[in-house]
């Protein structure tokens, strides 16, 4: 997908905080939604400013690392597509699963690849293709229903 593979490494060693706040999903499950509402109950329904990314607020363990997570203030927001077995746990910290019908993920993350042309040079894939490697697990991060059992 395009993520720094040092960051990548760099996270599975990453040390939760008693007070991080997880939103864990497969992709193209709810993710971005839920970090919004963790956000917004967070900061009393004020939503981000112009200035602010949500990417940066509540960045993304894998693509980042360790050393991002870091320098934010408590609670730091995390968002991760890890399954249950790789994702950093603390007894303290929240964790919060998200998860969609594999249908409309399927279709979201068909659409997502086809719309990431330089990181995917899938633009004219089809979607029975895309379709059988969802079902054998050969996307970005893997398998939707191991990583849903996991949890």
């Amino acid at each position: 997908h395009g993520f720094p593979s040092e960051h990548f490494d760099d996270s599975l060693h990453y040390k939760p905080k008693d007070t991080d706040i997880f939103v864990s999903t497969y992709p193209k499950c709810g993710t971005t939604w839920t970090q919004n509402i963790v956000y917004l109950i967070l900061n009393d329904g004020v939503p981000l400013s112009p200035d602010q990314h949500m990417t940066e607020v509540f960045p993304h363990l894998e693509e980042v690392g360790c050393g991002a997570l870091e320098k934010l203030i408590d609670p730091r927001l995390i968002k991760t597509h890890f399954p249950y077995e790789m994702t950093p746990m603390h007894e303290n910290a929240k964790y919060i699963y998200v998860t969609r019908n594999p249908k409309d993920c399927v279709v979201s993350f068909f659409h997502h690849t086809r719309g990431f042309i330089k990181a995917y040079d899938y633009d004219n894939g089809n979607f029975d293709e895309y379709f059988d490697l969802f079902m054998e697990g050969k996307v970005d991060f893997g398998d939707y229903f191991d990583n849903l059992e996991s949890w």
